[in-house]
């Protein structure tokens, strides 16, 4: 497990909570550290990391009135109401008095007061995904490195995934192209690293084959 506390180049870390869903179910067993950290912290703006945070952050700028800054992977699926839309999302917002599908969209917007969002083809629906006076910048993912990160040297036959195993990033699709790779091309091992309910996918195929998928 992660530590609680962790200096990582100056900016502070505090996990008060052991995932997700802890933060957006159960954040009032946290809130007098959360409380401790604002105080000490005195922010002046919340920068939200994905939308599902959104809940707490919207509790600290009741109390502290600060701007929010939120950040999300794919605007455009949520303001369509693509994302959040299935029986089991509705249950989970719905427990919280969020709404779902299209109206969650609508309501990160009244509460945010600047949105980012990371998917190149939110570039062209920005307009649209800007509302009641909110504007949606436009941000594609980092992808520096730092200076004394040192690759590996490319190995011939190798394949690597990193990554969510979700549907969300179709890794259920592992099921045929990691035996067409291994067997009829020059794939000699192929390395998988991240985790999802298609991780029990990708140990069924190791069992076929042992160390050239890791």
């Amino acid at each position: 497990a992660l530590p609680v506390r962790e200096d990582w180049d100056g900016v502070r870390i505090f996990r008060l909570y052991r995932n997700r869903w802890d933060a957006f179910y159960l954040h009032e067993r946290k809130w007098g550290s959360i409380m401790q950290i604002i105080s000490r912290f005195r922010p002046d703006l919340i920068f939200c990391s994905q939308e599902i945070n959104m809940h707490l952050a919207t509790k600290i700028k009741e109390i502290y009135h600060l701007p929010i800054v939120l950040l999300v992977e794919d605007a455009g699926r949520i303001a369509s109401g693509e994302f959040y839309r299935s029986f089991v999302w509705r249950a989970r917002l719905a427990v919280r008095g969020l709404p779902s599908g299209p109206g969650f969209w609508k309501w990160l917007v009244a509460r945010a007061d600047c949105l980012i969002t990371c998917h190149p083809r939110d570039r062209d629906r920005l307009k649209q995904l800007s509302m009641n006076g909110k504007q949606c910048f436009f941000l594609p993912w980092c992808s520096q490195l730092h200076p004394e990160f040192h690759p590996m040297p490319k190995v011939a036959g190798r394949g690597i995934y990193v990554g969510s195993l979700s549907s969300f990033k179709n890794t259920q699709e592992f099921q045929v192209t990691i035996p067409v790779l291994l067997e009829k091309t020059a794939t000699k091992e192929f390395i998988v690293i991240g985790h999802g309910s298609h991780v029990r996918q990708i140990r069924k195929l190791r069992e076929r084959y042992k160390e050239r998928l890791r």
